[in-house]
């Protein structure tokens, strides 16, 4: 006689005729709430994201050379930085930290664009309509010009200041703030009056300091943090950009041969 077929049992739980099933146990690391009659079911998930103390600097040049006997250069990089006074006999020098640090006087971008860097870009150096007669270039050293059409005859002569232009991109996450440090450091003697802008991209803000004085050979750091930044908060809010001018003065205080200084930017966070 052939025996009786086997038989299966399937239960589905919360489901007629079996509402009130217990509910099955979640694998490790699961979450299940199951309400029973309706109403609302809340889950609540863990995200934990370690995030490392970043202190982050990219600078767009990393040097700058000037040879003052290259007329080209000079008259492409350099302006009057004042005149010479038949009365006392001596050439004087304008403000030139001052015409860098008026409301009118602008800068952004690298001057020459490094096509190696995706980020660079040539931008532009603008002045108040004021300092017209005063930022004429320069077409050698010693500053000299002589009359349209003439070899001898002098219209101007005084100090120059050549100047260049680069971005440094910072980057600090701490959640205390940030200061920047721009200094002059292993200045060799001779070398010229170093003045240096600093406009924070897209704030407004800016300051001017002569980092290196070649008259009293006195040297100073530009100094800045967070809170200064009007709108800045803790962090960089990512790569934010510093747009620096910086200005050699040659007034007399130089001396001849190959002078250098290394620029220090340093950017500290606070963890």
């Amino acid at each position: 006689m052939q025996g009786a077929p086997d038989t299966q049992s399937l239960t589905l739980c919360g489901f007629f005729p079996f509402p009130d099933c217990a509910p099955p146990t979640p694998t490790t690391g699961d979450s299940v709430n199951i309400v029973t009659g309706g109403g609302s079911s809340s889950l609540t998930e863990n995200i934990s994201v370690s995030i490392p103390s970043i202190v982050a600097m990219h600078l767009h040049e990393k040097s700058w050379s000037l040879n003052l006997g290259d007329q080209a250069f000079v008259a492409a990089n350099c302006y009057r930085a004042g005149g010479h006074d038949i009365t006392t006999g001596r050439d004087y020098t304008d403000n030139i930290a001052g015409f860098m640090n008026h409301s009118g006087t602008s800068w952004m971008g690298d001057g020459t664009k490094d096509s190696k860097n995706a980020y660079s870009s040539v931008g532009n150096f603008t002045w108040a309509s004021s300092y017209n007669d005063n930022m004429k270039a320069a077409p050698r050293y010693p500053g000299i010009e002589y009359a349209s059409g003439t070899s001898n005859q002098v219209s101007w002569k005084g100090p120059i200041v050549c100047f260049n232009r680069k971005v440094v991109e910072k980057f600090a996450n701490g959640a205390k703030g940030w200061e920047v440090n721009i200094s002059a450091k292993n200045v060799t003697a001779g070398f010229p009056t170093l003045i240096l802008g600093d406009r924070v991209a897209n704030t407004g803000y800016k300051k001017v300091e002569t980092l290196y004085n070649a008259s009293d050979k006195t040297s100073k750091s530009l100094t800045f943090n967070n809170t200064n930044v009007t709108g800045m908060g803790m962090t960089t809010g990512g790569w934010l950009d510093d747009y620096i001018l910086e200005a050699l003065v040659f007034d007399g205080n130089e001396t001849s041969g190959t002078k250098t200084a290394d620029v220090v930017f340093q950017l500290t966070g606070k963890f």
